[in-house]
């Protein structure tokens, strides 16, 4: 069987960041108010984890997810949750 070429952390954290804005943009939040709804996210690691420079814990994806009201998987193959 083949093997399945896995991408590189950096190129994960970037398309992982891209996809966190897109989503929160879409829905109309900034960085400021998603760290004013849950006190624990801290708006200077929201924008790292954007530009793809930190990688979020699985948590706080979780955390993320849960205030943008999304399906956790958002984050990781791009689709959107089905209403």
């Amino acid at each position: 069987m083949p093997r399945k070429k896995i991408i590189s952390k950096d190129k994960f954290k970037i398309e992982l960041g891209q996809r966190i804005r897109v989503i929160r943009k879409a829905k109309g939040i900034s960085i400021k108010q998603l760290e004013a709804m849950d006190e624990s996210i801290d708006r200077s690691n929201l924008s790292r984890f954007e530009k793809g420079e930190l990688l979020p814990t699985s948590y706080t994806l979780l955390k993320l997810a849960t205030l943008l009201e999304e399906d956790i998987s958002s984050f990781y193959n791009g689709k959107k949750k089905e209403d």
